[in-house]
């Protein structure tokens, strides 16, 4: 199972903007100090954005902040926002295959897919944060 790049590096930009001791970071200082072409993490940006987990403004002083304080926006959110969609196509539209109805494999993808949710939305940026200063690695307990 992958997450795609865009998950990966929304989550990091995420997490940059919420140990920003500013008020707003400019795309291009979140760019530079994670490593990521300014140009692809725009597009992530306008997605997370679009969904309501990041704000914008324009000029001199412009940049970029979190629309709501880290303790709520989940994983699930970031996810959501920057990728969206089921685990599996067949969960989405039965109509892809004639065996939806009656396929077992289906049923796993859709158990799969809802135990992943779970734990997504289990896991705030704040908690991710928390993670990397108690220095612990996995699930939270």
């Amino acid at each position: 199972m992958k997450i795609s790049t865009k998950v990966k590096y929304g989550l990091r930009f995420l997490l940059e903007l919420s140990t920003a001791n500013e008020g707003q970071i400019s795309l291009g200082a979140v760019a530079r100090e994670q490593g990521i072409s300014e140009k692809y993490l725009w597009h992530i940006a306008r997605r997370l954005r679009d969904g309501g987990i990041i704000v914008s403004s324009r000029g001199v002083e412009g940049g970029f902040c979190l629309a709501r304080p880290p303790k709520d926006i989940t994983m699930f959110d970031i996810y959501e926002a920057v990728e969206g969609g089921k685990l599996s196509e067949c969960l989405e539209d039965t109509s892809v295959c004639g065996r939806s109805p009656t396929c077992l494999g289906r049923m796993v993808w859709n158990g799969l897919e809802a135990a992943m949710t779970d734990y997504m939305k289990s896991l705030s940026l704040e908690a991710i944060l928390n993670m990397k200063s108690a220095g612990s690695r996995g699930r939270r307990g």
